[in-house]
């Protein structure tokens, strides 16, 4: 099998791609405001103008021609031979179309898997893309792609969400890893700038995109798990809801 790693970014640096350590292939799409392509030691640099992290991602997918694919992220650094690990890890597990595996976060803490098991619809949304690997041809098969409404400015976040979404709908086999891949620091996210009003708006979009009729029962379950955040970032309860209400008018108005 081959492999390939996938990498959406913004104005590259090609001493950031030496610190990833990615040593397999890697198909890179760098909005930079300009097209054009290059190579860079095992880095294919597809320049683009194209804005948005769901195009991006769009892009790389289908221009891999690998078996497996690695999505993300250039504040990723990754273990040594992890290409190797991940490749025994669908060896192992054939019937996997996709594999989630575990990172180590310097930002932020994270539940690891420390069992393989089987990836639902009750506990698939706590995964980030960068975690996400899978096999391209199954992907390709259901005619999966990353939602363009998501993660540019219509709505900062979610597109990796809904991608698991997709998945499930499609009954594509989703397992997890114990393996660690990469290490990652989030401080410089791209679309998270803080639980501020355009966070509860794209929340609200997002839960709308995942369920039309069960949306503000999703926003609900939200807010109640997470009324720490609320009373830590001074926001009333009636306050967010609203603000998700309006996110998911707006994913109504415009999908």
């Amino acid at each position: 099998m081959s492999i390939e790693f996938l990498l959406s970014t913004m104005n590259l640096k090609l001493e950031d791609l030496d610190k990833m350590n990615i040593k397999c292939s890697c198909i890179v799409i760098n909005q930079s405001g300009y097209v054009g392509y290059r190579e860079y030691k095992n880095f294919k640099i597809y320049d683009t103008d194209d804005v948005g992290i769901a195009k991006s991602r769009n892009m790389a997918l289908f221009k891999s021609q690998a078996d497996i694919i690695v999505f993300c992220d250039n504040d990723c650094v990754y273990e040594d031979d992890v290409e190797k690990s991940i490749l025994m890890e669908y060896s192992y597990n054939k019937k996997a179309d996709l594999i989630i595996f575990n990172a180590h976060n310097l930002s932020r803490k994270m539940k690891d898997n420390d069992l393989v098991r089987r990836v639902r619809f009750y506990n698939y949304q706590r995964y980030g893309t960068y975690r996400i690997s899978a096999k391209r041809n199954s992907i390709l098969k259901a005619n999966i792609s990353f939602n363009l409404l998501f993660g540019n400015s219509h709505f900062s976040h979610g597109e990796d969400t809904l991608f698991l979404n997709d998945c499930l709908k499609n009954r594509l086999k989703i397992y997890t890893s114990k393996i660690f891949l990469c290490t990652v620091s989030d401080d410089n996210s791209t679309w998270f700038k803080g639980y501020d009003t355009k966070f509860f708006i794209s929340k609200g979009a997002l839960f709308k995109a995942i369920s039309k009729h069960f949306c503000f029962l999703l926003c609900l379950q939200y807010l109640i798990r997470h009324k720490e955040v609320l009373k830590q970032n001074k926001y009333s309860f009636s306050y967010t809801y609203k603000k998700m209400l309006q996110g998911a008018k707006q994913f109504n108005d415009i999908s």
